[in-house]
């Protein structure tokens, strides 16, 4: 058994697999930039929302921006659930992309681990792929119906995301250490 350690490709009992390493970092790589932009366009669009409202996030910018006499959080008008929203939207996109960067890290770990093994290796190198894209297809949507405020479908969004944060992390741990698989 083969495997370069730099990724780019395997060799498992004489031939080429149809996938390698490489095409599962550089997915896994899009989605995690997938991921990112939505948590920097959370960041916008409570600044944005906040801006627009005339919402200060702490009492140092209202006393600097002239709004004193509007306490951070609370517009005084019905503009401020724009705020919130958006404010609750990127929070939660935050604390989903420690999780999935960290399951999608360890997936990286163990398909590299089943590579180097030469077992069966296709369908955990797809299952990477599959996964990654998959997650960064439901945030972004998640994001969406957020902001709209369409339920289920939040919900839907969310809970797929979540599972599928589990099975990157459970995954890639067999995988690293269950020889079997």
């Amino acid at each position: 058994v083969h495997v370069c350690v730099c990724c780019v490709c395997s060799k498992a009992k004489g031939k080429m697999t149809s996938l390698d390493m490489n095409a599962v970092v550089v997915f896994t790589g899009w989605s995690a930039m997938v991921v990112v932009l939505n948590l920097f366009i959370g960041a916008f669009m409570t600044g944005y929302q906040r801006f627009r409202a005339g919402t200060p996030a702490t009492p140092e910018d209202a006393k600097y921006f002239g709004n004193e006499d509007r306490t951070p959080l609370t517009g005084g008008d019905s503009s401020s659930d724009g705020v919130e929203r958006a404010r609750r939207l990127h929070q939660n996109t935050l604390e989903n992309a420690v999780p999935y960067g960290f399951g999608a890290f360890i997936m990286l770990f163990g398909v590299s681990a089943r590579l180097a093994s030469g077992g069966n290796q296709d369908i955990h190198l797809w299952a990477a792929i599959i996964l990654n894209v998959l997650f960064a297809i439901t945030r972004t949507l998640y994001s969406v119906s957020y902001i709209l405020a369409l339920q289920p479908f939040r919900t839907i969004f969310f809970a797929v995301g979540t599972l599928i944060i589990w099975i990157l992390l459970i995954w890639g741990v067999m995988l690293a250490t269950w020889q079997w698989l």
